[in-house]
């Protein structure tokens, strides 16, 4: 699993506007899975400790069984300001992979 801090050595860019943006709002959606494969999205309270990111939930809620069970999961900010350029530089006949880090 990859650490926060080996993301932003990766792509410092990224992990500056994706820190910020899990700052500004106090408010992260993460996605797990049910016990039976589907997909549960449930908010969580973002933190960075140590240069870390952490995940508040409550111990033994669902989500945190699910992470119990699979510990993979996705987490996305929350979103403020939907006309905000830097959140979405999507364009039709273009797609979201533009923001992600190249090797």
């Amino acid at each position: 699993m990859t650490t926060w801090v080996e993301f932003e050595a990766r792509a410092p860019e990224l992990a500056a506007l994706g820190e910020a943006r899990f700052r500004a709002g106090g408010l992260a959606l993460v996605g797990t899975l049910r016990a039976n494969g589907w997909p549960r999205i449930t908010p969580v309270e973002p933190r960075f400790v140590d240069g870390e990111l952490q995940l508040g939930m409550m111990w033994q809620s669902l989500k945190t069984l699910d992470l119990l069970r699979d510990p993979r999961c996705t987490v996305h900010s929350a979103t403020s300001d939907k006309d905000d350029p830097k959140i979405y530089s999507w364009r039709p006949g273009g797609d979201l992979r533009r923001l992600h880090v190249r090797s």
